[in-house]
């Protein structure tokens, strides 16, 4: 833990590793500077100890302290070890400049006194606090490691899936303030910067330097020997830039807090309440929502001036515009309501609030899975990386017709056709490191024994060990492909047998537009396929036997054949050829006639070669 530091105005982030109890020995193994006393005997101001990188000396016969880490408005915070419990810390020791003043170093030590009285986990804990030989306080606190909610904002902004986390540290902060008002403190100066978002999204409130202790009935708690603010118009408030210098951003003296986010009646120097902590709640969440805090500005007495006139147009501006999603914006508007008396009158509130906004979109996420699971076409099912089902919608019951229990009960892969297991588990692999299954296929066994085709797309989430795959019966469309197969390869195959054929085979429709012809009509006719096929039959016809082929054509429509007719058509030269002609009815897919087949063959007469 560490105040806001003079150079960058956020906690310092330290990256020391994690103390090990059969280390610390050897970590403070004293380097002889002034002489070979053992640490813990006066003459140990002169050692140094060294730990991870980092130098140490003796604070007292308890700790070592190391490198300074932060800077705030009373204290210097620095990096320390705890030679007795064996772990690292931070130890607050007063300013120089703030510690001639009894009642700063009042102020100093009643942060400890009431931080220590606040055990949670979202605050700060403090391990032991007093004043040494030479008047200096200090307070010895937890190390907290990570980055202020402020830093946090700036690197995040404008992505929603880190909004989302930020919102989720607010509630923990909403938290432990609940608890502090649950235990009559208020903190009077709530901001990012005063909030350290460590390690796996822990949220810690920091610095309660500012802090006050009220009773139940709303007045001043006598053991807190705080000054009575009383109202106050003339705050001493100087020309600072916002940037200029942060340790004046709190400001001490008639007014105490920090003007971007404390309430209207704080910024008045008026006594407060828990309304105030609401107020500046109110301010973090419009700052996560927006990227700026509720008053801003240039120069810090303009930032003041719109806190002591509760000006709130240009946040509210802002929240609708965020894009948040509509409870959160209501929130932080109700938080902000310059009217103390509209405002929650505690931090409990916004607590219930944003449990239930994250309770409901739990609730709304499992009612749409459990609806997308009822509803789909498809089969939907979850499965764990161990091979077993753990969910499946009703329609894998109805594709297999087996009961969800028979499903669950044993590994998916014994349903699986044993042609199929090997890639199966190749599937499952890829699966496993991260890789989408897309559109894979596979055999499912059904109740009775047959076998149904599934297609499958699939991805796991590797850090839950489940899968998430939606599958599709396939058997009617890999049937009618292995059909459609078949019938190509039929075709293929009597092709090759007309090509072959020494009569001339021709295919045409119902208008005796032709669609085939084979080498032996090429062989017969002397046209070749390129000169015929699309062309119309009539084309080889003497004009006198036209009235032959629609004769033809209405005996094909009405499904009849023609053998052996004799008739006469003509060459590609020009010769006119008898011909023995076989008609017979051409049935599409769906069985309906669509054309014809021909077959013809020249007619030969006594003492003549056949050709």
């Amino acid at each position: 833990m560490c105040e806001p530091s003079e150079k960058n105005n956020h906690v310092t982030i330290l990256d020391s590793p994690e103390l090990l109890p059969e280390a610390m020995q050897a970590a403070l193994t004293p380097v002889q500077t002034v002489s070979d006393s053992p640490i813990g005997e006066s003459k140990t101001s002169g050692f140094l100890g060294i730990f991870g990188g980092k130098k140490f000396r003796p604070f007292n016969d308890r700790y070592w302290i190391g490198d300074e880490i932060g800077t705030g408005g009373m204290g210097l915070v620095y990096l320390g070890l705890d030679l007795q419990l064996q772990r690292q810390v931070a130890i607050k020791v007063i300013r120089e400049d703030r510690k001639q003043s009894k009642l700063n170093e009042h102020r100093f030590l009643r942060e400890a006194r009431i931080a220590s009285r606040l055990r949670h986990p979202g605050i700060l804990g403090i391990h032991d606090f007093s004043v040494d030989t030479s008047g200096s306080a200090y307070i010895i606190m937890d190390l907290i490691e990570g980055k202020t909610m402020e830093q946090a904002i700036r690197e995040s902004f404008d992505q929603d899936s880190n909004r989302l986390t930020l919102i989720t540290a607010f509630l923990q902060v909403c938290q432990a303030i609940s608890f502090a008002h649950s235990n009559g403190v208020v903190h009077r100066d709530l901001k990012p910067a005063n909030i350290m978002v460590g390690d796996y999204g822990m949220a810690t409130v920091l610095d309660w330097g500012l802090a006050k202790v009220i009773s139940s009935d709303g007045f001043l708690d006598i053991e807190s020997n705080e000054e009575n603010e009383g109202p106050c118009l003339q705050a001493k408030v100087h020309e600072w830039s916002a940037s200029s210098n942060p340790i004046a951003n709190t400001l001490f003296g008639t007014v105490m807090g920090t003007p971007h986010y404390f309430s209207p009646e704080q910024a008045r120097g008026q006594v407060v309440d828990y309304r105030a902590d609401v107020f500046s709640l109110g301010g973090i969440l419009c700052h996560i929502l927006t990227g700026s805090p509720p008053f801003s500005g240039d120069k810090l007495v303009d930032v003041y001036q719109q806190s002591v006139s509760g000006d709130i147009s240009y946040a509210l501006g802002q929240l609708d515009r965020c894009g948040a999603p509509i409870p959160i914006v209501q929130l932080a508007k109700r938080c902000l309501d310059p009217n103390i008396d509209s405002r929650p009158k505690s931090a409990i509130f916004l607590v219930e609030v944003l449990r239930d906004y994250f309770e409901s979109g739990q609730r709304r996420a499992e009612e749409e899975l459990v609806r997308f699971f009822e509803l789909s076409l498809d089969l939907f099912c979850i499965a764990n990386t161990q091979g077993y089902f753990c969910r499946l919608n009703d329609n894998f019951t109805r594709a297999l017709g087996y009961t969800t229990k028979e499903l669950t009960s044993q590994p998916f892969i014994e349903f699986v056709h044993p042609d199929d297991r090997p890639e199966t588990l190749s599937e499952l692999s890829r699966l496993a490191m991260g890789e989408p299954a897309i559109q894979f296929k596979n055999r499912y066994r059904h109740r009775d024994g047959h076998y149904i085709w599934l297609e499958w797309t699939a991805r796991a989430i590797i850090s839950e060990g489940m899968i998430y795959a939606v599958a599709r019966d396939i058997s009617e469309r890999v049937r009618f492909e292995s059909e459609k197969i078949r019938m190509e390869s039929e075709r293929l195959r009597l092709s090759e047998i007309v090509d072959s054929a020494s009569d001339a085979i021709i295919r045409k429709d119902l208008n005796g537009v032709i669609e085939s012809w084979n080498n032996g009509a090429e062989r017969l006719l002397g046209y070749t396929a390129e000169e015929m096929i699309g062309n119309n039959i009539h084309r080889i016809i003497p004009i006198e036997r036209l009235d032959e082929e629609d004769w033809i054509l209405e005996r094909i429509r009405q499904g009849e054949s023609i053998e052996h007719f004799e008739t006469v058509r003509i060459h590609k030269s020009g010769e006119l050829i008898e011909l023995s002609v076989s008609v017979r009815p051409n049935q599409g897919p769906s069985g309906s006639i669509n054309g014809s087949w021909k077959i013809a063959r020249r007619i030969t007469k006594l003492g003549e070669g056949r050709s």
